[in-house]
């Protein structure tokens, strides 16, 4: 996805290729590009628990404090950074909702990465230690 493309609106005019290549070709995630203002079919959509991507989510300043942001130990991408933030999060009784089709994401095509065994590591010990403040954070 290029700034001209999104500039010239081809998400807009490409919707039905985008549908049939989500469907029966490579893409992924297509149907996330939708918008819905209809409350009852937003519930009905995002009923599903979804938690936080690195790549776009807010807070607030406070709660990323509280927890001292991210832990900065993950070295591999693909797990641990985001999930684990949101582990501490939730520890603190931060709730997450998810705004799939309320706001519009347009995401970079980049390979998917295999996961770290030495994050997946990090991230179970995070997990059973309930800790949610990192000391390898933002105030180190």
């Amino acid at each position: 996805m290029t700034e001209e493309n999104v500039l010239n609106g081809f998400l807009d005019n490409q919707s039905l290729k985008l549908i049939i290549d989500g469907l029966f070709g490579n893409s992924i995630d297509v149907e996330k590009r939708f918008y819905f203002k209809n409350k009852f079919l937003l519930n009905y959509l995002n009923r599903k628990s979804r938690g936080i991507l690195g790549c776009n989510f807010s807070l607030f300043k406070e709660d990323i404090l509280r927890v001292n942001g991210f832990d900065e130990r993950y070295q591999a991408p693909s797990i641990g950074e985001d999930s684990d933030l949101q582990f501490r999060l939730e520890l603190l009784g931060v709730k997450i909702k998810s705004i799939n089709h309320v706001a519009v994401q347009y995401h970079l095509f980049h390979q998917i990465q295999e996961r770290h065994s030495q994050n997946l590591q990090l991230f179970e010990e995070i997990k059973k230690s309930k800790i949610p403040f990192t000391p390898f954070g933002l105030k180190n």
